[in-house]
């Protein structure tokens, strides 16, 4: 099984909700990967320019997305997720069978592998 490296966030890209994102993460001492000399600093001009965020922060790497390929935007993804709880609370992930759609359609050699793995793991489930 292999791990990730980062978090996934996908959300709405809309400058509200940018602002939102940059004063959440404002105590984790955010900047934008790979360029770690450069902290968040949005401006209204930037966030309509922007349709993902890649950050560094202080407890790793998060990637924050405007739309999920093969999925779509952010109304989309959550059509498709499923609330789940976890130790610091309720949280929304992307379902098995989703998240193997966006992974075969990055079609990447991890993801590949990724996808192999996906399948097992929900097979498995079946059996259960």
């Amino acid at each position: 099984m292999r791990s990730t490296r980062d978090i996934d966030v996908c959300c709405r890209f809309s400058e509200a909700n940018l602002m939102r994102i940059q004063q959440a993460f404002a105590d984790l001492h955010p900047t934008h990967f790979p360029r770690t000399d450069l902290p968040l600093e949005l401006t209204p001009e930037l966030c309509a320019q922007l349709k993902n965020l890649y950050l560094n922060t202080d407890l790793g790497r998060v990637d924050c997305l405007g739309e999920v390929l093969a999925v779509g935007n952010y109304e989309e993804v959550m059509k498709h997720s499923e609330e789940i709880e976890l130790p610091a609370g309720k949280c929304r992930v992307i379902n098995v069978d989703t998240l193997i759609r966006a992974k075969e359609a990055m079609d990447r050699g991890h993801d590949r592998l990724t996808v192999r793995d996906l399948k097992e793991i929900k097979k498995r489930q079946q059996k259960t």
